[in-house]
């Protein structure tokens, strides 16, 4: 599918209701890392990750996730801006963590076919 394109980014021109993304991350950090995910959604969009911890380890150096849009409320023809980043949290400056910037950006639409006629 094409939404599943393994792309460092996340674009969804047509949000109807829910839609679910699969990416893949290669750990090119330490060998024992653990990141977690922060997620600041768009506007009008509940977004969940799944899993929301990412463990690599000297079997493991690549991770699969998914990430799910929800919307909220249905605001015709506008996109909205949000991201999720998977931080390893180690350090106590900038320059020993580790972090990765997903830009998620969403325009939802309504769905007339789910109104029922009147």
């Amino acid at each position: 599918m094409v939404e599943d394109l393994n792309v460092p980014s996340i674009t969804i021109p047509e949000l109807r209701q829910n839609l679910t993304v699969t990416r893949t991350v290669t750990n090119v950090g330490p060998v024992n890392s653990v990141y977690i995910a922060r997620v600041r959604a768009p506007d009008g969009v509940r977004v969940t990750v799944e899993p929301s911890i990412l463990v690599f380890d000297s079997r493991t150096k690549k991770v699969e996730f998914r990430v799910t849009f929800h919307a909220k409320r249905m605001i015709q023809g506008r996109y909205t801006f949000g991201h999720l980043i998977w931080e390893d949290g180690y350090g106590d400056d900038d320059s020993s963590s580790h972090s990765v910037r997903i830009p998620l950006v969403v325009r939802t639409v309504i769905d007339y076919s789910s109104y029922a006629e009147t």
